[in-house]
């Protein structure tokens, strides 16, 4: 499944929508107007389009934080998992990492995968929360099970780091267990959420 994508196909407005995410590198202005335009109508994509655009400067675009912080909590308001995510990566960008796990903890709850995984990667790496290979354990294992491969993988390398043989031996299995459907997702679609890490 790619999340992104099953929102922007549920879009109303798809089309329109899709051709603004297009002129975005050749004409901001006109994809901003059409962004907006939709986002008045609860486009979340749009939402989400503005609310990167906003929070990262991009396209020629000055960032202005107050109106991507708007764009994606809005999003999120209205049912976006893609918003929500969005929003609490914009919190770590922001550094508010209380509001970044917390979102991040919360899509983990409504089974987002590739919030997830995220969470056992910022666990992992002590990253805007202290250090913890059992709290990361748990959340590539519960990431795994939601069905992302890549969190499998990261389960494998922490169970190969454990003492005993049956660990290492295990680790190893799941690690190889991976490899062809990560291979096979990276072709069919590389924004799978399966195999997402942004």
């Amino acid at each position: 499944m790619n999340t992104y994508l099953t929102e922007l196909y549920a879009d109303p407005h798809c089309e329109e929508v899709s051709e603004a995410l297009f002129l975005r590198k050749t004409n901001i202005q006109s994809a901003l107007d059409t962004f907006k335009e939709f986002a008045k109508k609860g486009s979340a994509i749009s939402l989400c389009a503005l609310g990167d655009i906003y929070a990262y400067g991009r396209f020629g675009i000055e960032a202005d934080h107050e109106k991507a912080e708007q764009y994606l909590q809005k999003a999120k308001d209205i049912g976006s998992i893609e918003g929500a995510y969005r929003l609490a990566r914009f919190y770590e960008y922001r550094g508010n990492s209380n509001k970044a796990i917390e979102g991040l903890i919360a899509l983990s709850e409504k089974g987002f995968s590739p919030a997830t995984f995220l969470l056992g990667c910022k666990y992992r790496k002590g990253d805007i929360v202290d250090e913890d290979l059992e709290q990361a354990f748990f959340y590539f294992k519960k990431a795994g099970e939601q069905g992302h491969l890549i969190a499998r993988q990261w389960v494998g390398y922490l169970l190969r780091k454990r003492k005993g043989l049956l660990n290492k031996i295990r680790g190893t299995m799941i690690i190889g267990s991976t490899i062809l459907p990560i291979r096979r997702a990276h072709k069919v679609d590389s924004l799978s959420d399966c195999i997402r890490i942004v």
